[in-house]
C-alpha cells in the first residue's frame, strides 16, 4: 500500500480484457469511523484503512445526478427499439472538456454490462463482448478507427489488409461477440477537420448499418464542428443519432440553485470523511461554484484531492472540508484562468461603479 504510487496493474479500457475487468470492478464505501475508533487501530490497520479510503475518493465514487439518470434512461428505451429496428439509432454525447463525458460513458457502460451478464450469466466465458470502447485517434483516418476496433478484441492488423477489410473484420467480431454497445470517445479528432476524417464517418456509418447495436459517440462539440456540422455526412449522423448535451451547473434561477445543492450534498455523502458533519458542505456553495464554474470534473478534482489530502494528513478530528483547504488547492488551466478572468471583470465592475458613483457626487 502507498499513498504515492499506485502498486496495481493500470486496466486499459481499450482492451476486450481491460474494459470487462474495469466494468466488473465494484467499490463499497469504507465505513466512516469515529475519531475514538481510528485512534485506537493499530499503524498497518490505520494505515490500510487510510488506503482504502482513498482508492474509493479517487476511484470509486458513481454519483448520480440528473443529467445522468435521464442520459441512461434514453440509453434503455434506444436498446429496446433497436433489438429488431432495421436500423439502430445512437446517442451522441457532446460537452466541453471535462464535463464528464467518460464517466457517463463508463457509466452506461457498466450498466448494460451488469444487465446483459443478469440475464446471461455464463455470456463472458462463452466469448461475448455485450460492450465495446474506443478511443478516436488525434490522426484519425477510416483505417485507424478500424484497427482501433481490431485491436480492442486483441486482433493484429497485417500492414496489407485494405480498410475494408478490416472493416469486414470489425463487423464480423462484433457480430459474434453478440455486442450491444459500441462506445467511441474522443470523437472530436474524428470531427476536426483534417484529411481522412470525412471516411472516418463513413466507415462509422457503415458500421452502424451492419452491426446491430447501438453507438455511444462522446466528444467536444461533435456536431458543431465544420466537417460534419452542414454536410450529408454531418445530415446522416443527426438522423440517426439523439444527442445529449453536458452543460455546466449554475445557480441563476431557483431550480438550477436546487440542482447545484443537491449535486454538492451527493458528493458529501459519499466522501469518507471522518470529522465532516452533515450537510455542511452548503456553507461553500458558492465558492464551490466561483472556483468550478459548475464544472462537474473540476468540482469532483477539487473534493476528491481535497479530501485525499485530509485522510493521509492522518488527523481524524479535523478530518472536514474547510474553505481555507478548498481555497488551497489547485484546479485545472481552464478553471484557474476563469477564476481569474471572474475575480478581474469583479473588479473592473466595482471600479466602473465607484467611479460612477464620483462623478454624479462631483456633478451634484
Amino acid at each position: 500500500m502507498s499513498a504515492l504510487f499506485r502498486t496495481e496493474e493500470k486496466l486499459r479500457r481499450t482492451t476486450v480484457e481491460g474494459l470487462t475487468r474495469i466494468l466488473a470492478t465494484e467499490y463499497t464505501r469504507p465505513k466512516v469511523l469515529t475519531p475514538r475508533a481510528y485512534a485506537a487501530l493499530s499503524d498497518s490497520k490505520r494505515l490500510a484503512y487510510n488506503a482504502e479510503r482513498a482508492r474509493y475518493t479517487s476511484g470509486g465514487i458513481r454519483l448520480r445526478t440528473d443529467t445522468g439518470d435521464a442520459t441512461l434512461k434514453l440509453l434503455r428505451n434506444m436498446l429496446r427499439a433497436n433489438v429488431d429496428a432495421p436500423n439502430c439509432t445512437g446517442l451522441v454525447i457532446d460537452a466541453d472538456g471535462h464535463m464528464g463525458k467518460t464517466t457517463l460513458a463508463t457509466h452506461l457502460m457498466q450498466w448494460t454490462m451488469e444487465n446483459y451478464l443478469t440475464e446471461f450469466p455464463g455470456a463472458i466465458s462463452l466469448g461475448h463482448v455485450p460492450v465495446v470502447y474506443v478511443e478516436a485517434d488525434p490522426r484519425s483516418s477510416g483505417r485507424a478507427l478500424m484497427k482501433a476496433f481490431v485491436k480492442f478484441f486483441g486482433g493484429t492488423v497485417h500492414r496489407r489488409e485494405t480498410t475494408d477489410e478490416l472493416l469486414e473484420r470489425t463487423i464480423n467480431l462484433m457480430t459474434r461477440a453478440n455486442t450491444h454497445l459500441v462506445v467511441l470517445d474522443e470523437f472530436q479528432n474524428i470531427a476536426a477537420k483534417n484529411a481522412g476524417n470525412g471516411e472516418s464517418v463513413d466507415y462509422l456509418k457503415r458500421l452502424h448499418n451492419e452491426v446491430g447495436a447501438t453507438f455511444v459517440i462522446a466528444g467536444i462539440d461533435v456536431l458543431r464542428s465544420e466537417v460534419i456540422a452542414d454536410t450529408p455526412r454531418g445530415r446522416q449522423l443527426r438522423s440517426r443519432f439523439t444527442e445529449q448535451t453536458l452543460t455546466p451547473y449554475s445557480k441563476a434561477n431557483d431550480i438550477e440553485a436546487q440542482r447545484w445543492k443537491q449535486l454538492l450534498l451527493g458528493f458529501e455523502a459519499e466522501l469518507p470523511l471522518l470529522a465532516q458533519e452533515r450537510n455542511s458542505i452548503l456553507q461553500f456553495s458558492t465558492l464551490l461554484m466561483q472556483r468550478t464554474h459548475g464544472n462537474l470534473g473540476a468540482l469532483a478534482k477539487l473534493l476528491t484531492r481535497t479530501t485525499v489530502d485530509l485522510i493521509w494528513a492522518d488527523d481524524a478530528k479535523n478530518e472536514r472540508l474547510t474553505a481555507e483547504l478548498l481555497m488551497k488547492q489547485r484546479l485545472d488551466i481552464s478553471s484557474e484562468r476563469g477564476e481569474v478572468a471572474a475575480a478581474e471583470t469583479k473588479r473592473r465592475t466595482r471600479s466602473g461603479k465607484s467611479k460612477a458613483t464620483e462623478a454624479n457626487k462631483n456633478a451634484a
